[in-house]
């Protein structure tokens, strides 16, 4: 049985479950909801009178959204409850949504194994892909090494700036260029928003002093991991840029523990090229969607053609 349940009860059963994100945290839910104005819905399936998955949802009017593009939607399982039955129950899930919910559309975390489920509930699946560099191992290619250790005496410095900084502003306007007109304000609003309260994080590039580039990062500290979510243009031919800023976060988090690093897509061929050289595991993460209105479907075409990721 599919359950919505308040806060409280969403709370607790988060506190039981093993596989924590911030993702699913209400504080932070709270924060992405200060921008976008959509509802937070709670869900709970109840196995057997059991807590068994959780996970919540925003809601405007009659369809599930995925308010920040950026973002995976994670499903929380009880600890209680086996693999075995995970597949009916997520099946399930998805089609009582569909029967509540005009339309669903979500980007379906790397951890989830039960994608058929979402087919045979008559979603619409896209597969897309992304790396994961463990920060337990930071080997790279010999490029990426090469690319380092020509930098060390270059006179390259980074550092965590405020949320006033003009790094950030260089973020903003480098990707503003890929944002439609309706949802450019919007993720303006969530890029400065997230650093304001912490969850993103703004790393700048010197050189003797001179700004070069930037990296927006997402630090998820509940499941230590990072996601590097925005880069900036280089302000000069300063090719090792962007490795400079991608070796320091994953450096720097190594340090305190954390375990991973998403480095959020590797669907456009020379970006998946120069990430590949980062030895991370090459995973499939998913966009999902259901509703059979025209312009989920133009929306959705249009999508596929002009993604960045």
């Amino acid at each position: 049985m599919l359950k919505e349940v308040d806060e409280k009860e969403w709370e607790g059963f988060c506190n039981q479950v093993s596989d924590k994100t911030l993702l699913n945290d209400p504080g932070f839910l709270k924060t992405l909801q200060s921008v976008s104005g959509e509802r937070i819905v709670y869900f709970i399936w109840v196995e057997d009178g059991k807590p068994a998955i959780g996970f919540p949802v925003f809601v405007d009017g009659r369809n599930i959204v995925q308010p920040f593009y950026k973002f995976y939607h994670r499903f929380s399982v009880h600890p209680e409850f086996t693999d075995a039955d995970l597949f009916a129950a997520y099946k399930a899930i998805f089609s009582q949504l569909k029967e509540r919910y005009k339309v669903i559309r979500w980007k379906v975390s790397v951890r989830f194994s039960y994608l058929n489920a979402f087919e045979e509930a008559g979603f619409r699946v896209s597969k897309r892909q992304t790396y994961i560099k463990s920060l337990n191992d930071l080997t790279y290619s010999r490029n990426i090494n090469r690319i380092l250790k020509r930098s060390e005496d270059m006179g390259y410095e980074v550092k965590l700036v405020p949320q006033n900084s003009a790094a950030l502003l260089d973020l903003i306007q480098t990707n503003t260029i890929y944002w439609g007109i309706r949802k450019r304000q919007k993720n303006i609003d969530f890029m400065r928003v997230l650093v304001q309260q912490g969850y993103g994080e703004v790393y700048e590039l010197t050189k003797a002093g001179t700004y070069i580039a930037a990296l927006y990062i997402f630090n998820d500290k509940l499941a230590n991991e990072i996601f590097t979510l925005f880069l900036s243009k280089r302000v000069d031919d300063s090719l090792e840029a962007h490795t400079l800023l991608y070796n320091h976060v994953m450096e720097l988090y190594q340090s305190k523990g954390y375990l991973s690093c998403d480095l959020s897509g590797a669907n456009m061929p020379a970006i998946a090229h120069y990430k590949a050289k980062f030895k991370g595991d090459l995973v499939e993460y998913c966009e999902v969607e259901c509703g059979d209105n025209l312009k989920m479907l133009v929306k959705s075409y249009l999508k596929k053609i002009y993604s960045k990721f």
